[in-house]
């Protein structure tokens, strides 16, 4: 079986529920007047065992250290790149 991809825009809400880790994922929807701002719509919901959310966190967290080391996120009390910064890692240079 083919593994389901799901485009989200971002994370709504993290809860706990009988034992269960509960993340609300949320997508950007306008409506038919484009002229309104985008409004929030949760759109998936992921329901995981603390041990499953442990091994996404340990996941997370490895790849945030490895952003930060190529200069794409801002490290801990570092102000975030301003625009027209050029990032660390040639990967994403124009």
């Amino acid at each position: 079986m083919a593994a389901r991809r799901v485009f989200v825009d971002g994370l709504e809400k993290v809860s706990m529920m009988d034992g269960m880790i509960h993340l609300d994922f949320f997508n950007y929807v306008s409506g038919a007047d484009r002229t309104q701002p985008l409004n929030k719509e949760v759109t998936e919901e992921m329901i995981l065992s603390t041990a499953g959310f442990r091994r996404i966190h340990a996941a997370v967290d490895k790849l945030f250290h490895q952003l930060q080391q190529a200069g794409l996120l801002p490290g801990e009390n570092e102000p975030a790149a301003e625009k027209g910064q050029e990032p660390a890692s040639p990967n994403f240079r124009d």
